[in-house]
């Protein structure tokens, strides 16, 4: 009797273990039917500023980093890390030192009430974040480094930003605006115009004229793990940039 008691709890155990693992792994959850892993970005509503900016990154390792600021009040940004865990059907995940809850969508996150339910009314689409792409334009991308050389800021953040109206660029040199066209060709590779600047003067600024420089000597480009790579006419990296979300509170 004893032997059959132990048997039925042994049998009921695998049984459950099996069903767990089939909810995890099958194909109509979030986990393992949406491309999830990237950075997410927003504006939700804030009861006492005009609103929390807001960005995640998801790293495949479960392990997240988040970013936010508080519009209007407190605009310092403050930045956490940590990791994940995703619920049992593979729908949320939940933010373990925030303890935040996130629905997981096709390219959304979307942030949940304390008990893990979506928010509703009016102010309901303003708690979903998007997931930032992985194209040039639509965002600002910060110089860190230059011909193998950490960039450090001088008199303003340097950074690069690209439009597809007009194929427009602009952006700061870490001194002066500066702005242009460019041109893409098969094979990721780019051209720069020569660009029209401001003309303030920073006395000791080491980055501008590198930087400068790099744009007029670079022929292709490149993502990895993120970042936004620029090479020369040997396939050389003479630039490395960041998508910065927070870039104008800098």
């Amino acid at each position: 009797m004893k032997t059959l008691l132990i048997f039925a709890i042994t049998a009921a155990t695998i049984l459950t273990s099996c069903k767990s693992k089939q909810n995890i792994t099958s194909g109509d959850n979030s986990m393992v039917s949406v491309d999830w892993q990237g950075s997410y970005s927003g504006i939700i509503p804030c009861a006492d500023c005009e609103g929390i900016q807001i960005r995640i990154v998801l790293n495949s390792d479960l392990t997240y980093i988040m970013e936010s600021s508080y519009n209007g009040k407190d605009e310092n940004i403050r930045q956490s890390k940590g990791k994940f865990t995703w619920t049992a059907n593979g729908s949320k995940i939940i933010l373990e030192k925030e303890k935040q809850t996130y629905l997981v969508g096709e390219n959304q996150l979307i942030f949940l009430d304390q008990k893990g339910n979506r928010i509703t009314g009016d102010l309901a689409l303003n708690y979903i974040l998007n997931k930032e792409s992985q194209g040039l334009t639509g965002k600002n991308w910060k110089l860190i480094e230059l011909k193998g050389n950490k960039v450090v800021a001088q008199n303003k953040v340097p950074f690069i930003s690209f439009s597809s109206q007009e194929n427009r660029v602009n952006g700061n040199s870490s001194c002066n605006s500066f702005f242009g066209t460019y041109e893409i060709a098969d094979g990721n590779k780019i051209r720069f115009s020569k660009m029209g600047m401001t003309r303030m003067a920073c006395i000791g600024n080491t980055v501008e004229d590198t930087f400068m420089q790099v744009l007029n000597n670079s022929v292709s480009f490149k993502f990895m793990a993120g970042l936004l790579i620029l090479e020369d006419e040997k396939n050389t990296e003479i630039s490395r940039f960041e998508s910065d979300y927070f870039l104008n509170k800098k």
